[in-house]
């Protein structure tokens, strides 16, 4: 009769637990705050006195923290040029889209070595 108080007690606990623990989306959407994802394409419409710009038919907004490379260095807002190709990580904060990053020219990309088969 013990054992089985404790096992009650123990997944009773584990369900308060799991409960009240709120997920990643609903603790971004607590702070006002939307994850979108990526944007890639030519940049248009780069406003620098605004700091906005468009990509992918899209305008948004760059601020304090977003992060700017080109070619995996650092540079501002103010080098960027209409036709660029970008990726663009972005979310959702006062029904604005903003900047997380954005990466001009190489984005290098991790690519594995092909594995030999043993035969």
């Amino acid at each position: 009769m013990t054992k089985l108080i404790a096992s009650a007690s123990a997944i009773a606990l584990f369900l308060v637990f799991a409960l009240s623990t709120p997920s990643d989306a609903l603790a971004q959407k607590k702070k006002g705050e939307k994850s979108e994802g990526g944007l890639n394409g030519a940049l248009t419409a780069v406003n620098k006195a605004d700091k906005t710009f468009s990509i992918a038919g899209k305008t948004v907004g760059v601020d304090a923290t977003t992060i700017i490379t080109r070619d995996g260095n650092p540079v501002t807002f103010d080098t960027l040029k209409n036709g660029e190709q970008a990726a663009v990580n972005t979310f959702t904060q006062a029904d604005k889209l903003l900047a997380v990053s954005i990466k001009i020219g190489k984005v290098a990309a991790v690519v594995p070595a092909p594995v030999k088969k043993k035969k």
